[in-house]
Parts: structure tokens; sequence; C-alpha cells
């Protein structure tokens, strides 16, 4: 899209029958299974790659918050539903594995690390 927008020719090749990766969707017996990202944690790149090709993200993308994010379901009949809210995963943790909270706690600040040295500090060099 970058490319495109500053002029250059751009071709598209994908793996799959056709472009989109992990934005495009499988379609089965009458219902459609998305193979897209499941949670956008990072909006801002999407605004920034927007505003790059001389568009507006908020005119043209309608993204909304969903709760909870996604349920896991297991065979078993247990199940694991992620959602924002930080104290509500911890418990959802704990229900799953007694215990659990703390190193969910440490899982966490972990990927807060990890985030501003990955994203924020390499990333935007």
């Amino acid at each position: 899209m970058r490319l495109g927008a500053k002029g250059y020719d751009v071709t598209i090749i994908d793996k799959l029958d056709m472009p989109g990766g992990r934005g495009s969707a499988i379609h089965k017996d009458g219902y459609r299974f998305d193979l897209g990202p499941t949670i956008v944690t990072v909006p801002q790149v999407f605004k920034e790659l927007w505003a790059a090709c001389g568009r507006d993200f908020e005119a043209e993308v309608d993204l909304r918050p969903m709760e909870p994010f996604y349920e896991i379901r297991w065979p078993d009949g247990s199940s694991f539903t992620a959602c924002q809210d930080s104290d509500a995963m911890r418990a959802e943790v704990e229900r799953l594995s007694p215990g659990e909270g703390k190193g969910y706690d440490r899982f966490l600040k972990d990927s807060e690390k990890r985030y501003w040295f990955g994203f924020e500090d390499l990333g935007r060099r």
C-alpha cells in the first residue's frame, strides 16, 4: 500500500488462491470462517498506514471493540474466555489453573516490556 501510494507499480503474490493472507476467509457449507487477525492490538499502525496512503482510516474502517475477544472450547467441555479486562482475565486464568493469577500478572508485565522495546523502540526507528 505504501509503495502504491508513492506511485510504484506493485504486484501482489499470495500463496492462497486470492490475495489477503490472514485477512481472507474460507467459505464452506454456507458459513464464512475468517482467517484474519483475532484481535487488533495496535490500531495506530493501521491509522498511520491509511494516512501514508492519503486516506482516512476513521472514515473507511468501522473498528469496534468486542467483548469478549474470543472463547476457546476444548473437547472435554472446558472453555476459556479472553477479554480486555485484566481482572476478568486473571479470574479466568484462576478458574482454569488455580494459583496461576500471579503468573498472569508476570506475563502482563513481561509483555508490556517486550511491546515497548520491540515495537515502540525498535519498530519505530
